[in-house]
């Protein structure tokens, strides 16, 4: 569902899901004030969905929905699995050149896709299907960098994808030495040294008033970016798309310093 805070004012918005299974919730800034909000939950029943701005319930907020469907209980502790599982060391890093291989299990019915999105086009091979439910797959990639896999079932992503891999050259089935790590950490690192940030918002800004600041990644790889602004108020992070890059903008409430943090590849800060 989306929620639409352009016309609200200045406030936190906060989104809680509860009932008789654990809940993942997933918000995607759309820009403009707009958020999509996604939940995935993981026993049928009903289940209460709180939107607060403000910390103020919004108009027929909390709702009461009804989820349908069947559990298969994992272990004894009683929760339910998703529907499409993913693991294995090609969707933490990967060599160049050779096989990155990982598994997947779909426990529900649907199309089964893989996608490699990165600085070179992948080949992707995928084997039969195991006696354990298992389908192994490995994906081949002759330029290094920051890779994201994507693993979907009918478009529902699988936990935790699209996934960010880097990719270096070294053997990715060596079984996770020391320069690995260090390759692969240069490779994060690197993404990160080629976005650039420029814009006044980034030094100082004035209350009430918008400021902005300009993120380009046109010259980066595919890599997951990530915008936090701390201090002494809480305000309302607005990101528009740009032809290289994304305009994020804020208007600060209250005086005093605030701590602007840009990270590229989930790890790396930008400098």
């Amino acid at each position: 569902f989306r929620v639409d805070t352009s016309g609200a004012g200045y406030g936190g918005l906060s989104v809680s899901v509860e009932g008789p299974g654990r809940a993942e919730v997933d918000c995607a800034d759309c820009g403009d004030g707009v958020c999509l909000v996604s939940f995935t939950p993981s026993a049928p029943g009903s289940y209460s969905v709180s939107v607060q701005f403000a910390e103020r319930h919004v108009p027929g907020s909390p709702w009461t929905v009804t989820v349908a469907g069947s559990v298969k209980d994992v272990g004894s502790n009683g929760l339910s699995g998703p529907e499409l599982e993913a693991e294995g060391p090609g969707l933490r890093r990967g060599g160049v050149g050779i096989g990155n291989e990982f598994r997947v299990q779909a426990r529900g019915a649907g199309a089964l896709g893989v996608a490699v999105e990165g600085p070179s086009k992948a080949q992707i091979e995928f084997s039969d299907h195991r006696g354990d439910g298992w389908c192994a797959i490995a994906w081949t990639v002759p330029l290094p960098g920051l890779y994201a896999v994507s693993v979907t079932l009918d478009g529902r992503h699988a936990p935790g994808s699209p996934f960010q891999v880097p990719v270096g050259d070294w053997e990715a089935n060596g079984g996770g030495s020391r320069r690995a790590e260090l390759v692969a950490n240069s490779v994060v690192a690197a993404a990160a040294a080629k976005v650039r940030v420029r814009g006044e918002g980034l030094h100082r800004a004035r209350v009430g008033q918008r400021a902005s600041f300009l993120v380009a990644t046109a010259d980066a790889p595919s890599g997951a970016l990530a915008v936090t602004i701390d201090g002494p108020s809480k305000v309302q992070l607005n990101c528009r798309e740009m032809v290289d890059g994304y305009e994020f903008s804020y208007t600060p409430t209250t005086p005093g310093h605030y701590l602007v943090g840009i990270r590229y590849g989930d790890e790396c800060h930008v400098q």
